[in-house]
Parts: C-alpha cells; sequence; structure tokens
C-alpha cells in the first residue's frame, strides 16, 4: 500500500472524536457503505 503526504486539513485523533458523533448513521435499504465516509487514510483507524 502507498502512504501519501498528509493533507493541512486531516483530521488528527482528537480533532476525529468530536466530528465523528456528527456523521449520521447509514440509511437502511440500498448499498451497505464499503468504504469510509473520507478518502483512505484522512481518519484514524478505530
Amino acid at each position: 500500500m502507498s502512504t501519501r503526504k498528509p493533507y493541512t486539513s486531516d483530521l488528527g485523533d482528537e480533532e476525529w472524536e468530536i466530528v465523528k458523533p456528527l456523521i449520521p448513521p447509514a440509511k437502511h435499504g440500498g448499498r451497505n457503505r464499503n468504504k469510509g465516509l473520507f478518502p483512505v487514510g484522512s481518519i484514524p483507524d478505530e
């Protein structure tokens, strides 16, 4: 897997903990989310 340069807008662990509760859960029906809401690498692993 390649690594990328971090963007200045990338969230740190503390910032992500503030934002995470604000993201609505996936709705029922339709396709399941198989990728995160943000590009891979821009959010910390849970």
